[in-house]
């Protein structure tokens, strides 16, 4: 139950965003299913999360699980739909906590945002205090292309093109299990730096889970824009494929979808089933979704 599941698959403004009637808003609501996308996050495993929003809650409650057994959080950046200091709150509405403490993990720049969170007047009225004082919660910090064992994992962070708060590059993450089978999680990424495309050239991606934020109707900039299009992840599969970094022995999910696109979740899977020049199968993911 707990093993790799998309907790969400939305953007920062989820869909539907109940403030907005652009067409892709109104047609969620009115198709649901897996049209309806709360903010990005990812159960890795029973004790490693990736991401800590604001919808936290209510996708622990549709997911079925609780995270009584979380351990590990890894941020990938810290704008409020991937990291939400008042989620942290949580940890002060239990009775009974963890018995071992949750570290939140940030790359060094991210990690500034610790600072802001410890000394919020407003989070201490809201039982922060009480967070920290019981240990529950800590705070570690990682380096870029450094690599950390995390849980049962070998995680390395690779920088992404996109501004988080406090930091000006994101945090992407690879994983390596037992076997060597590695998972890549890229959210809020814009277009590879080189150097990560060359650091993933030598450490292949058995599984891609990758934003596809904007619809093909964005002119793309790949050294300008903080998300990836249509065009620019067709663009950078192609260069994955070609350095070797992705194959046929590879699985590729996108997320973190915005109502930018004007396709329903069918829509987008069919037209995508298009794209038969890579040896590799491209699935859409969807809130809930389980992968291998």
């Amino acid at each position: 139950m707990f093993e790799k599941v998309f907790w969400g698959t939305g953007s920062a403004e989820g869909i539907p965003n109940p403030l907005c009637k652009c067409p892709a808003c109104e047609m969620a609501r009115k198709r649901k299913g897996k049209n309806i996308r709360s903010r990005s996050s990812f159960r890795l495993s029973e004790d490693i999360l990736l991401d800590f929003g604001p919808d936290l809650v209510s996708q622990a409650q549709k997911n079925g699980g609780d995270l009584t057994g979380l351990r590990h959080v890894l941020i990938t950046h810290t704008h409020y739909d991937h990291f939400s200091a008042f989620a942290l709150c949580q940890f002060a509405g239990s009775y009974v906590l963890p018995k071992e403490p949750v570290t939140f993990y940030f790359t060094e720049q991210a990690y500034e945002m610790t600072d802001y969170i410890c000394h919020d007047e407003m989070l201490q009225r809201n039982g922060f205090r009480e967070t920290l004082e019981s240990g529950a919660v800590l705070f570690e910090k990682l380096k870029f292309f450094e690599e950390r064992k995390i849980g049962d994992y070998l995680v390395t962070p690779l920088p992404g093109r996109h501004l988080g708060s406090t930091e000006n590059r994101s945090a992407n993450y690879l994983f390596e299990d037992a076997e060597g089978k590695t998972l890549y999680y890229g959210t809020d990424t814009g277009y590879y730096f080189p150097e990560t495309i060359d650091f993933l050239k030598d450490h292949p991606v058995n599984t891609l889970i990758t934003e596809c934020t904007w619809d093909d109707n964005w002119p793309w900039n790949p050294e300008k824009d903080k998300h990836l299009s249509l065009g620019a992840l067709k663009e950078l599969l192609k260069i994955l494929t070609e350095k070797g970094a992705l194959g046929s022995f590879s699985k590729v999910y996108v997320t973190h979808i915005s109502h930018n696109h004007r396709r329903s979740h069918e829509e987008l899977e069919d037209f995508m089933t298009g794209w038969t020049e890579f040896p590799f199968k491209i699935h859409i993911a969807y809130d809930g979704m389980e992968i291998n």
